[in-house]
């Protein structure tokens, strides 16, 4: 999808909308939960294809991206393409402009066509993929997964009467936090987004980390019985207001740039 999105989109709101990509995986996570608060799995399994299928309907109606019809010298479906994605066709000169560009973009890519091992050995490659990689490592290691998808059994060891409810509203977070983060990514910067997520995320892990370690221990914790769902909240808000989506914005820029 990264590709995709670097390939149709403006590179003014380029980071925006690859931020957005999570922002609707964050939305799906949020609609399952909440289907599988009223139904049973086989039903929410149903009601799902409806997604995957609106999809497929959808994507028969889009065409390729200009730059896969430049590639293939097929000019004038290019230009048609790119009109249908820009929604325009009364500025002939911008659009002229931008397929030059990506004329002369694909022209540099292959006048650089070198082995996969000599592409990878390539400071110009090796950098960008090298910050992709930890970033995505840094993303898998916040645990987010883990704890998303043992949401209601945490809850419940909590000692929670509500765990699926305090899921719903755990999974909330996300997209609110997540749609900030598309604001904020083209102005307050990456570096600035990253860096907060990842400090918000520790101190969010060492908040619950304390709490369960004194709760095992025997303390009596019922005056800070708020500190988990806190910490958990701050924990989703956190991750997704940089280390999720970080991963595909910064695959979109930074490899498709190099």
């Amino acid at each position: 999808i990264a590709d995709v999105d670097g390939d149709v989109t403006e590179k003014e709101i380029r980071g925006m909308l690859s931020t957005a990509i999570h922002l609707a995986s964050a939305l799906g996570t949020l609609l399952s939960f909440l289907l599988g608060s009223f139904v049973s799995w086989q039903w929410s399994a149903f009601l799902s294809i409806v997604f995957p299928a609106g999809f497929l309907f959808l994507i028969m109606h889009v065409p390729e991206s200009p730059r896969f019809y430049l590639d293939n010298a097929r000019d004038d479906e290019a230009t048609a393409a790119l009109c249908w994605l820009r929604a325009t066709d009364d500025d002939p000169e911008l659009i002229k402009a931008e397929l030059d560009a990506m004329r002369q973009s694909l022209v540099e890519v292959k006048a650089q066509t070198r082995s996969l091992r000599q592409t990878l050995l390539s400071r110009r490659i090796r950098l960008p993929l090298g910050i992709c990689l930890v970033l995505m490592i840094m993303q898998q290691m916040t645990g987010y997964n883990a704890v998303l998808f043992y949401m209601v059994e945490i809850f419940e060891h909590l000692g929670s009467s509500h765990a699926y409810f305090s899921s719903i509203i755990m999974s909330a977070v996300a997209p609110c936090f997540m749609l900030l983060s598309t604001m904020l990514t083209d102005t307050a910067g990456r570096k600035p987004l990253l860096i907060t997520s990842a400090l918000l995320v520790a101190a969010a892990h060492f908040v619950n980390g304390t709490y369960l370690l004194a709760k095992n221990a025997g303390y009596r914790l019922d005056i800070f019985a708020w500190l988990p769902t806190t910490s958990f909240i701050l924990f989703f808000g956190a991750y997704s207001l940089g280390l999720g989506p970080g991963n595909y914005h910064h695959h979109c820029q930074l490899i498709n740039k190099a």
